[in-house]
Parts: structure tokens; sequence; C-alpha cells
């Protein structure tokens, strides 16, 4: 079974020959006029067994207001070339996105793996 390791909210992420770069991570708050866009990553690391085949990983990212837009990402990540270490793998991921901020309040990410909820990352919007 797949497990998330670790994920976290960054300013700036990205995977380069297996390796993780990132910016400012772990915010819990922004201050920012709105309406706005915000650039933001969302990234981690799976663990999975190495003959998973395909780990799947959604990505849920709601605003304070039930109006608000809600943004999705689906990932299938291969377990495949993956280096083994105790008959499993650890994948990473980052995604970027401009996430549209409406109002000042709390922005929630839940991520699942494989369809359980396995964590909640959030932050809270601020007037400048």
């Amino acid at each position: 079974m797949a497990e998330l390791d670790y994920a976290f909210l960054a300013e700036y992420a990205q995977i380069t020959d297996g390796n993780l770069t990132v910016v400012n991570a772990s915010f819990i708050h922004v201050k920012v006029p709105v309406p706005t866009v915000f650039q933001l990553a969302i990234a981690g690391r799976v663990r999975a067994p190495a003959d998973a085949g395909e780990v799947r990983v959604d990505i849920q990212f709601n605003g304070p207001d039930e109006n608000a837009p809600t943004v999705k990402f689906q990932m299938n990540l291969n377990t495949e070339g993956h280096p083994v270490y105790d008959n499993k793998v650890g994948i990473l991921f980052a995604v970027r996105a401009g996430v549209f901020i409406a109002t000042h309040g709390l922005y929630v990410a839940t991520i699942d793996v494989d369809g359980k909820k396995a964590r909640t990352l959030a932050f809270e919007a601020l007037p400048l």
C-alpha cells in the first residue's frame, strides 16, 4: 500500500534528476491583495511497494467560500525506474499552479493517495 511520506506548500518546487528543489516551503500565511492569482507549489514524496506499478495522487484545492472555484490535480506516479530500498520506492511529485484568491481566508489542499485521504495542507490569505 502506498503512503505519503511528506508534503508541503511552497512558493516554488521542481524535480530535476531525482532531486526536489523548493523555495519558501511550509508557509502558513500569505499577504496578498484581493482578488489576485497566487503562484504556489505542492510537493512531496510517496512511498510505495516497488511492484505497485502506478500510484494515484489526487490534490483538491478549495478556498474559504463555498462559491470559490475548486482546483483539482490528478497524477499517476509510476514505480518503475526508481531506486528500490526494502522492496519500496520513493516517488517525488511537484505541482505548480496559479490559485485564484478571491477573498481573504483559509485555503485548503487535500491530498489523497490511491483514493485514501493522506494529508491536508492549508494557508491563510491575509490583507497586506
